[in-house]
């Protein structure tokens, strides 16, 4: 209690107050006074809340529906997967016929390579063969 009053004392010094002066002539008077007070700081509140809370509390439910509408349209991840599993699917497969028609390809051009080489080898049999018989012919001809 001695603390109390010390400290209203510390108060009333600070603030240059005078209790003994009070501007009001009785507590009634004071307490409307504080009461009126009050109704216009309440007031103040109300009229922030309406012009300046509940417009923003509209506008962030609104916010929140369509964040709900734009994640509910938004693909699931299982549609993710199966879109990269079927481009891998289709990858391969890709990869997979390219490899076929290079295997096709290297097969033609060895066969290919092959008649070339066995025409050469024939051609190649016929003309010594036919060389042979005119140096031979020559041989008959110079040796007569």
């Amino acid at each position: 209690m001695v603390e109390f009053v010390r400290q209203g004392v510390v108060y009333f010094k600070k603030t240059g107050i005078d209790p003994g002066q009070s501007p009001n002539d009785s507590p009634q008077k004071a307490i409307q006074e504080l009461t009126r007070r009050v109704e216009q700081i309440i007031g103040v509140i109300k009229t922030q809340e309406q012009d300046r809370i509940n417009p923003l509390l509209e506008q962030l439910m609104m916010l929140v529906r369509r964040g709900e509408i734009l994640f509910g349209d938004a693909p699931k991840e299982t549609t993710f997967k199966s879109v990269l599993h079927r481009t891998e699917e289709m990858i391969e497969a890709d990869q997979k016929h390219h490899l076929e028609q290079l295997n096709t390809q290297h097969k033609y051009y060895k066969e290919q390579m092959d008649s070339l080489q066995k025409n050469y080898q024939q051609n190649t049999s016929a003309i010594i063969k036919k060389m042979d018989e005119v140096l031979a012919g020559l041989d008959k001809m110079t040796a007569r």
